[in-house]
This record gives structure tokens, sequence and C-alpha cells, in this order.
């Protein structure tokens, strides 16, 4: 169930990493973005075998637990599983806030025209994100999944209706791409 929050897939937050890539037409670079939830999946696959042959799955634990009891059987040291688990843990929680405060800082921005204003919001929503960090911390895991659902679900149906506006030029952008590829390979 939470394999989505790993790759993002239609949540529309992609769209800011992939709309800076210089690319010669923008299909390529959609193509690029499908690439990677199938790079994603190898990943996250890779980790539910190491949970399943390694015989921890009917020990009762479940989450985080459960991947650092299946990483320390692997390495067959506790101690590299636990290390192992809570750098990639540690490494992914850093990047992904950075990343997603980053992208609602540009919104930010380009919600507000005006840059002496735009800098003073920007302030502002950083010190938000700082309290948010802070409540983050402390609040209750299940408060945290359901915010996170509420907040994915919503960001989801924005982004899917920005698709079906979207999907003639899409269809369009396509077909043109598609075209060029057999026109290449015709000569």
């Amino acid at each position: 169930m939470r394999g989505f929050y790993s790759n993002g897939a239609a949540s529309g937050d992609v769209a800011f990493a992939h709309s800076t890539a210089e690319v010669e037409h923008p299909v390529l670079q959609g193509m690029w973005g499908a690439v990677e939830v199938v790079v994603d999946t190898i990943v996250c696959s890779s980790t539910a075998l190491v949970i399943l042959t390694t015989g921890v799955l009917d020990t009762g634990l479940t989450g985080t637990a459960l991947t650092t009891a299946a990483f320390s059987a692997f390495f067959h040291n506790a101690w590299y599983g636990a290390l192992f688990v809570g750098s990639i843990i540690a490494l992914f929680a850093f990047t992904t806030a950075m990343v997603c405060a980053y992208y609602g800082e540009v919104c930010v921005m380009y919600l507000i025209k005006n840059e002496r204003i735009s800098r003073h919001v920007t302030v502002i929503y950083r010190c938000l994100i700082c309290v948010a960090a802070v409540i983050g911390s402390v609040a209750s895991l299940e408060f945290l999944w359901s915010f996170t659902d509420f907040a994915l679900a919503f960001c989801m149906f924005t982004c899917l209706f920005t698709l079906f506006m979207c999907r003639k030029k899409i269809s369009e952008l396509t077909g043109e791409y598609v075209g060029t590829l057999t026109r290449d390979r015709v000569r």
C-alpha cells in the first residue's frame, strides 16, 4: 500500500524535476518519468524479496523493524542491517523533505509574481515548513499517515483533472513524437 509514496506516480510533484530537463521533445522526458517508476518498483521489489527470503516475515514485526530484521538476516549481522536500513531511511527522509519543501517554495514564487511580496511569503513558508517538521516529529504515526493519504489524494485528483484537461495536447505531442521516431527510423 505504501509503495505509491516511494515514486510519487500520479501525484504531479515529479513534473517539477522533469520540467527543468533539457530534451529535444517533452514526450521523451515523459518516457524517462515512466522509467523512473519502473526502477523504483525494482528497488521496492528487491526489499520485498529480502523480507520474503530471509525468513523474518513470520516474526510479527512490521514496517521498519521488519525491514531491519530482514537486512540483518541478509547481512548475517544485526549491526550491519540496522546501519544499512537506518542510513537509507535517513537519506530518503532528508532528501524527500528537502525536495518537497523546495517544490512548495517554487509554487509560492510562481503564484505570487510580485518579487518583494514573494520574498516575504517565502520566509513565512519556510517557517511553516520548520513548524511542520517539529509537528511531524512528535505527532502519532497514524495521524501522519492519514494526513499524508489525504494530501496525496488531493494531489492525485488535481493531477488527474489536469491530465484530463490537457489530454488533446498530450495526444498531439505524443503523435508528433512517434511520427518523429518513425521518420528517423525510415531514414
